[in-house]
């Protein structure tokens, strides 16, 4: 993941969240330091790049847990 970050923010990525779903937490990685670190009781933003958009880890990992 380390080598895959470092391709993307040099062509240019400028958002990337890295999702753990084992232990529902993610990293929201807005340059190649210093990630957010965002737990099951956060949301996924990148309001730079998507304006007004907003995930609650809840929501995305209680829809993940379902099978139908």
């Amino acid at each position: 993941m380390e080598r895959e970050l470092d391709e993307y923010f040099a062509n240019g990525v400028r958002a990337v969240w890295v999702i753990q779903p084992v232990h529902e937490t993610a990293k929201i990685y807005e340059s190649r330091d210093e990630p957010a670190a965002i737990d099951s009781e956060g949301s996924l933003q990148a309001p730079e790049v998507l304006p007004g958009f907003e995930l609650a880890m809840r929501a995305l990992f209680d829809h993940a847990g379902r099978r139908e």
